[in-house]
């Protein structure tokens, strides 16, 4: 019960001296206080609904106020609307001790000053249950905030997943599907059952399983080169469907997760993976750096050093004494190496009678089981050039060693011979001694003996690729084996896969004529120049210093120029590959007629000599923005960067500015080229930049490899702004993507 202190007198008189009115209900009154004595009892009995009103000294009442606001020592708001009374309120008001709050918090003050104001809230229950009210309305208040942050966050997610995925599909569309496997073999496999023996054809099937075996293993063992944690990352993604499996195909393709054209991990979120391919691959520790190989190889003897610095092992961290050691290939990667070993024995079986395959096969098992393989490569190279089927398998390209390019990556080949366009191109092998004479580095550079271990050209049609032939931009031809030794004593093989660089030329180096060429010289891009030229690059792999001598130690050009080999190597091939062509054409000695445009044959102002001529120069133009488009960082991109800029320097390629684009971000405006040739001095900036090359690598210079590299390795404003425009067209394919089918998935 609450006790109400109010004045009888009215609102318009002041209150009257000495006394104070305490109406008391009725239902109040039944007992006095503990400290007085008891009431009368008709007082008790009292039936009037009428409530009492007492009588009480004024200033008595005052006093006992007074004590009551002393006890509320941490709670005195003078606007409560409810006063709270002690016991001597209680007393005055002669409430017994029954009706009296008891409770420490009841004694406490413990009203809410905005609560208290409204008579809703009076009670200690009712403010209970309007703080528990207030509660729950923040907790659901914070559970709907949290369900929308939450559902903000899933959107962004998808948002940002469906975004990725098109960024995915958009880098797997750079890449053209091309058939090969079953479709390419029924296209062109010999008709003739006696080609391969009388057995073949009705083993055909087999013939293409036991290839596939090879295939998936191959692919296998390049992941593992390629990085240490590859294959575990690989089998997170295998199964995954995410974008359509668009993921798991770009894996495949690049085998691994780094866009080769970027060099960038494509899987941004994926904190595993390193944002770039470790320099030495899986070849080496990670936590190895060159002098501490370089002083661990001095320390080592002859046969030791070349095993640490050969194709054929691996260098690990010895866990006994933490020094390094070498490891065979056959050790390291020994459960992919058997199921190849037995796939070949199984086609050694097949080909029982084509004695020529049959002994590859058993030398290739041989090699993978023994980790030699001389003799193996030695039985390659001797294969029968009439043979209508190529086999290539092994060890051989070192192009994952960024680190010193030492380490041979795992490759195979599966292809069909093209015999008629194979004896139109032996008419340019035949002349390679001629082209090592007229080298322009010294004489005592020159191999005086290339005819003797001169090696048919062949051209072939390819069935399936695997290992690094088959990861990212798809090789046109190849020059094999790599050992000096070898390529000294016996030479190379030089295949020209026909079908893929057509495929190339059509889709690729096509349509970007338009984005490169200045209008007039649209004439001269022919597929035939793009032909002969990339025949002529690998030929020129063969040519020039291999096996040198550096501070009076016998070594050879690879090992001299470590990283930098490879770039230069390759740029090599590709401008003496035009110096050769112009030397047998001014020297009449190339037979091979070019399928000229229609436009270039009403051309009569022009002998067919200098048309060649052109048609080389102008398709290798278009050629070194195609070759680009694969990423400046990797070896032929920065070869054809070198080639570019020291060619465009020398006046050899001439740009014009034909407008301006808006730069991005707060860029200038950038200027838009389109390129010609100047026939006039292409010539001699070939043969200058040739021999400033052939000098680097006959002097074994790695510090002036080092400095031609990064002074010429790096696109100029005039090719970036070409790669920029050409990478806004998104309708043009970088590469292909060769496509296998049902038969070999």
């Amino acid at each position: 019960h609450l006790i109400s202190i109010s004045h009888t007198m009215s609102s318009s008189s002041p209150p009257p001296a000495g006394n104070t009115s305490l109406i008391v209900p009725n239902s109040a009154y039944s007992s006095s206080n503990e400290d007085s004595s008891p009431q009368p009892h008709h007082h008790h009995h009292h039936s009037s609904s009428k409530p009492k009103t007492f009588h009480v000294n004024r200033e008595d009442a005052a006093a006992a106020a007074a004590d009551h606001d002393d006890n509320l020592s941490h709670f005195s708001d003078t606007n409560t609307a409810t006063t709270q009374l002690d016991d001597s309120t209680f007393q005055l008001a002669g409430l017994p001790p029954s009706k009296r709050r008891n409770t420490f918090l009841d004694r406490a003050p413990f009203t809410i000053p905005f609560l208290s104001s409204s008579p809703k809230y009076r009670t200690r229950s009712a403010q209970i249950s309007f703080i528990l009210q207030q509660i729950k309305c923040v907790c659901i208040t914070f559970i709907v905030f949290v369900f929308l942050i939450g559902m903000f966050l899933l959107c962004y997610v998808i948002w940002a997943r469906k975004h990725k995925c098109i960024a995915h599909e958009q880098t797997l569309a750079s890449f053209i599907d091309v058939q090969f496997g079953m479709k390419a073999m029924d296209e062109f496999w010999p008709k003739d059952p006696d080609a391969l023996g009388s057995t073949y054809p009705q083993q055909k099937d087999k013939v293409i399983n036991h290839f596939h075996t090879i295939r998936r293993n191959m692919n296998q063992i390049y992941m593992r080169q390629k990085w240490s944690g590859n294959l575990l990352e690989y089998q997170t993604i295998k199964d995954d469907n995410q974008c359509g499996g668009v993921r798991r195909q770009l894996y495949e393709l690049f085998g691994g997760p780094w866009n080769v054209l970027t060099g960038k991990k494509d899987f941004e979120n994926d904190q595993s993976i390193p944002d770039k391919k470790p320099l030495g691959a899986a070849f080496y520790p990670q936590d190895m750096t060159k002098t501490e190989f370089n002083s661990w190889v001095d320390s080592l003897t002859v046969s030791q050093k070349e095993a640490a610095v050969g194709f054929y092992h691996t260098v690990e961290r010895d866990a006994s004494t933490g020094g390094l050691k070498t490891r065979p290939y056959s050790d390291v990667y020994k459960e992919e190496l058997n199921e190849i070993r037995q796939a070949l024995l199984k086609l050694a079986d097949l080909f029982i009678n084509v004695p020529p395959l049959r002994e590859l096969f058993l030398k290739k098992e041989e090699a993978f089981r023994t980790n030699s393989h001389t003799a193996a490569d030695l039985t390659w190279l001797d294969l029968n050039p009439a043979l209508e089927v190529d086999v290539t398998i092994g060890f051989y390209e070192t192009y994952e060693d960024e680190l010193f390019g030492y380490k041979a990556t795992c490759e195979a080949y599966l292809s069909v011979k093209d015999s008629s366009a194979s004896s139109q191109l032996q008419s340019i092998s035949s002349h390679l001694q001629f082209i090592e004479d007229s080298l322009p580095i010294d004489d005592q550079y020159k191999n005086p003996n290339v005819g003797s271990h001169l090696n048919p050209i062949s051209v072939v049609n390819m069935i399936l690729n695997a290992g690094d032939a088959a990861a990212g931009v798809q090789t046109a031809a190849y020059n094999l084996p790599n050992d000096a030794t070898i390529l000294h004593d016996k030479g190379s093989k030089r295949i020209m896969l026909k079908n893929v660089q057509e495929a190339k030329f059509t889709h690729t180096l096509v349509p970007l004529t338009s984005h490169v060429l200045s209008a007039d010289q649209h004439m001269f891009v022919a597929f035939d120049g793009f032909f002969t030229h990339i025949l002529s690059h690998e030929l020129m792999h063969g040519l020039g210093p291999h096996t040198i001598q550096v501070g009076g130690t016998n070594t050879s050009v690879r090992a001299a120029l470590q990283e930098f080999y490879s770039p230069l190597e390759e740029c090599k091939a590709d401008v003496s590959g035009l110096y050769m062509l112009t030397q047998l054409i001014n020297h009449q000695k190339m037979n091979f007629v070019f399928d000229f445009s229609s436009e270039l044959l009403k051309q009569t102002g022009i002998t067919y000599a200098e048309k060649l001529r052109r048609s080389l120069y102008v398709t290798y133009l278009v050629s070194i923005f195609r070759s680009a488009r694969f990423g400046t960082e990797e070896a032929h991109g920065k070869a054809v960067t070198i080639a570019f800029n020291y060619l465009h320097d020398n006046g050899g390629i001439v740009s014009t500015t034909i407008g301006t684009k808006a730069g991005e971000g707060e860029a200038e405006e950038m200027d838009i080229y389109k390129h010609a040739i100047n026939f006039s001095f292409m010539g001699s900036a070939v043969i200058k930049l040739m021999g400033e090359i052939l000098t680097i690598q006959a002097h074994g210079d790695y510090l002036g490899a080092k400095a031609f590299v990064e002074h010429y390795g790096k696109p100029s404003s005039v090719m970036s702004s070409t790669l920029e425009m050409i990478a806004e067209d998104h309708s043009i394919p970088i590469d292909i993507r060769p496509v296998y089918g049902d038969d070999m998935e």
